[in-house]
């Protein structure tokens, strides 16, 4: 990472009290470690990951590792995968695909066994790394704020069986944590 860019220059700004964090956001999970690891501990105090933690994509799992252990605060966008977990067609910018779209049934059908909305689940998600301090949701109308509240709502009651059921379906890796 070459010194005297624009990180080395919002360092500057964070230090004359300027601005009060440096962050990074992006959705390239080896971009964003390559980031985090071309600069010392304490350069950045948060990143954004979007679209690499989701119910169908933890691509961004090693990240968060490394953010844990360089305290860097996370924030998670994407967590509906481009929308395919609340209803949508999309995935990536992209029509989804057959197995994307089959993987969505086999999420819906264990939120149904739970008795949880599957957005409601994909929240739960985004949040259970400690490390995750927050998660961005696009909405566009009114109704979309108040289904997402709902949604938050009933991914605070989810009962935490979901994941080890998700992991004996092989919807997750048994490597991820799931207690919080």
């Amino acid at each position: 990472m070459a010194s005297g860019g624009a990180i080395d220059e919002l360092l500057r700004l964070r230090e004359s009290g300027v601005i009060k964090n440096v962050s990074l956001g992006m959705n390239d999970p080896a971009y964003t470690m390559r980031m985090i690891r071309g600069k010392p501990r304490g350069t950045f105090d948060s990143i954004m990951l979007a679209g690499a933690w989701n119910l169908l994509d933890q691509d961004g799992f090693e990240v968060l590792l490394e953010c844990q252990r360089r305290d860097i605060k996370v924030h998670v966008a994407g967590i509906f995968a481009s929308g395919i977990l609340v209803g949508g067609s999309t995935y990536k910018y992209d029509v989804a695909s057959p197995e994307i779209i089959r993987r969505r049934e086999l999420w819906s059908d264990l939120a149904d066994t739970f008795g949880a909305p599957l957005p409601a689940v994909a929240i739960a998600f985004a949040l259970l790394p400690a490390i995750v301090e927050k998660v961005a949701v696009g909405v566009k109308s009114a109704e979309e704020v108040h289904a997402t509240v709902h949604w938050l709502e009933s991914a605070s009651r989810l009962n935490p069986q979901l994941w080890v059921e998700a992991k004996q379906r092989g919807l997750l890796s048994v490597n991820i944590p799931v207690n919080k």
